[in-house]
């Protein structure tokens, strides 16, 4: 990569959206073995706080391997086994 080709290190974040019904929760950059730890620990916190209605918005996720694809299918699976 030459150095006009240079990429911004863009650091991971999960931003949250209460809303009436729903929580939205949203991932920025990448979901990988480094970050999908941070991710689960907010779902599981935002579940534990009460919410019932989580949705999940990977709008803003530059890169997605299959520990975060293996996150989701966690969590789609637990939603529907626990009723949230």
């Amino acid at each position: 990569m030459s150095a006009t080709q240079r990429q911004e290190f863009a650091p991971f974040a999960v931003e949250v959206e209460a809303q009436r019904e729903i929580v939205r929760v949203c991932p920025c950059g990448e979901v990988d073995l480094a970050t999908v730890g941070d991710l689960r620990e907010q779902v599981d916190d935002l579940l534990s706080a009460g919410f019932n209605r989580v949705l999940l918005d990977l709008r803003q996720v530059s890169f997605l391997d299959s520990t975060g694809l293996r996150l989701i299918i966690e969590l789609v699976r637990s939603s529907q086994a626990d009723g949230w």
